[in-house]
């Protein structure tokens, strides 16, 4: 027989006359221990008969004896922050508990089950089943996904919306229309709410940098593009 314990948060698969680590438990080396939280309890013959707790099984318990009580080897915990001058070196030893399994205990109700082997739940024959039916959905969307590509691809695309005039504004000729079409400014509006990529842009370049934050150029693009949209 085997069971399924939880401890310090973790589970473990022990067996009768086994020896496992754990986190540190009280006690002294020879004490007698109950862990009673026991998830799932098996049979462990060619049948595989298996009851699981929901999530623990009432009155199970699996009983073990200190062999050990120690600290695992020091692990190093470095904490840095850049351009903070800021260091820390920590050492940790994990305490640790080492106990021998000396039995399991079933309760009553379950016991008989254990011994006649009778059919339980099986694991792998859920997971099959719940595997199996899933596989169609999936090529049912990849096949919504490659229509929609096709049909995105499909799609005409938008007429390119012209440029607006910018030799409108206030100190702005043809060349430097021109750099500033290259700087990617090519409408009222990327005056007026200029975007990430173009102020980088801009900071290239310091005589762009001037018109673009000049009020006089902003009031004229604002006023411009209120006239703009009238008209459309």
């Amino acid at each position: 027989m085997f069971a399924i314990i939880k401890s310090g948060g973790k589970q473990y698969r022990v067996q009768q006359e086994q020896t496992i680590a754990v986190e540190k438990l009280p006690g002294e080396v020879g004490a007698q221990v109950a862990l009673r939280d026991v998830l799932m309890l098996g049979s462990g013959d060619a049948e595989g008969v298996t009851v699981a707790g929901e999530p623990l099984i009432a009155d199970a318990c699996v009983h073990a004896e200190i062999i050990k009580q120690d600290r695992l080897p020091k692990i190093r915990v470095f904490k840095k922050k850049r351009r903070k001058k800021y260091k820390r070196t920590l050492g940790h030893r994990q305490q640790m508990t080492w106990l021998r399994i000396d039995g399991i205990e079933a309760p009553k109700e379950l016991f008989p089950e254990l011994s006649a082997g009778r059919p339980a739940k099986k694991v792998a024959t859920k997971t099959a089943a719940k595997t199996t039916p899933k596989a169609a959905p999936k090529a049912s969307v990849a096949k919504t996904t490659a229509t929609k590509k096709t049909a995105a691809e499909t799609k005409t695309p938008a007429p390119e919306q012209k440029p607006d005039k910018l030799t409108e504004l206030p100190g702005v000729g043809e060349a430097t229309e021109k750099k500033l079409h290259k700087a990617g400014i090519k409408y009222y509006e990327d005056i007026i709410r200029p975007g990430d990529a173009i102020l980088a842009e801009i900071e290239k370049e310091p005589a762009l940098a001037k018109i673009i934050k000049n009020e006089d150029v902003v009031k004229a693009a604002k006023t411009l593009a209120k006239n703009k949209d009238k008209k459309e």
